[in-house]
């Protein structure tokens, strides 16, 4: 399987359908069956060099979704950062990073693509299920072991705080702990200090 998932998987994780090239609306239509479709995948640890064997994280499978990079701002999006569904197209496209607290995550940006990230309309894959390594953003808030996560604010969904997360916290407050409670997205198996901004953490995600 490694990461090239099951049989019916169009393209493999570290990659897009188009290849980081930018597909027109008449793509998009002829790639639309893609959309929303599911992978699943070993749990390999990414290579830290160049050709680098990769090895197993652990012995669960990770579950992943393909979707279709649909930002408002026709912008790139950035592996390891948590995104959001688009309005209307839940399952299948992306808005954008994750920019209000407790927000419903769609999942995180696989975390094998290249740091230029996906093109605005191609699609990619988000993991929506098991290990995956989260950015910790420029966000210097502490985040132990097993903590419970939320999605975190930012002042926009192209902020540089932007698609962090942030430890759930129980809070009496329904107006607060309902949505928190309802769109934790799984929770840390490292650990995060104040000084550790714009780092990969390891988490496991949880989500539909």
């Amino acid at each position: 399987m490694g990461m090239y998932g099951n049989i019916n998987t169009p393209f493999k994780r570290g990659q897009t359908y188009y290849n980081g090239n930018v597909p027109t609306s008449t793509y998009w239509k002829e790639s639309a069956m893609i959309e929303g479709m599911e992978g699943t995948f070993e749990d390999l640890a990414p290579a830290s060099t160049r050709g680098q064997v990769l090895v197993k994280r652990s012995g669960r499978p990770v579950r992943c979704r393909a979707v279709r990079n649909a930002t408002a701002g026709e912008t790139a999006l950035l592996p390891k950062m948590v995104v959001t569904y688009s309005s209307g197209y839940r399952l299948r496209r992306i808005v954008g990073m994750v920019c209000v607290d407790d927000a419903e995550v769609a999942g995180v940006v696989d975390e094998f693509l290249p740091s230029t990230g996906v093109a605005y309309g191609d699609l990619f894959w988000i993991v929506v299920d098991g290990q995956t390594l989260i950015n910790t953003g420029r966000e210097s808030n502490v985040i132990t072991a097993e903590d419970w996560l939320c999605g975190q604010t930012a002042a926009t969904t192209n902020a540089a705080t932007a698609g962090s997360v942030y430890t759930y916290v129980l809070t009496s407050d329904t107006t607060t702990a309902i949505p928190r409670l309802a769109n934790r997205i799984g929770w840390a198996i490292s650990a995060k200090t104040t000084g550790q901004t714009n780092a990969d953490m390891l988490c496991n995600v949880k989500l539909w």
